[in-house]
């Protein structure tokens, strides 16, 4: 999925599970369960972000491939 760099976080949550939904699956959970983690090189290191900030202050942008999970913490 792609979003405008300027999309809080919480929202691109939101939208995601949106999407998983309409997919089909259930049983996500509780929202406040699941986040986006931004994976670095080395697997051991990734950063959690925070629901309140925009996508743009972790250097997010449209068109430059990202490391980008939404998973369950």
């Amino acid at each position: 999925m792609q979003f405008d760099p300027s999309t809080i976080v919480y929202d691109a949550c939101r939208i995601i599970r949106e999407k998983i939904v309409e997919g089909g699956e259930s049983g996500l959970g509780e929202s406040k369960n699941y986040g986006l983690f931004l994976a670095d090189e080395d697997p051991k290191k990734g950063v959690w972000l925070e629901p309140g900030r925009s996508l743009e202050y972790y250097l997010l942008r449209n068109g430059v491939p990202n490391p980008l999970n939404f998973i369950g913490n």
